[in-house]
């Protein structure tokens, strides 16, 4: 049975295929969100990182 949060690292690891990968070519996004073991973090941490993108 799947947590929220597993459910979510599960998710990105799908989208890293096909989209982070061109943006967080060293992977470091991934880890720092992978560590993460609540929901409300994973949410920050995505919110956060596509804002940063969006800025660059």
């Amino acid at each position: 049975r799947f947590t929220v949060s597993q459910w979510a690292r599960e998710l990105l690891a799908n989208m890293y295929l096909w989209y982070l990968q061109t943006h967080d070519s060293d992977g470091q996004f991934r880890r720092v969100f992978n560590a993460l073991d609540n929901s409300e973090a994973q949410v920050v941490a995505l919110e956060q990182y596509f804002k940063t993108l969006a800025a660059n």
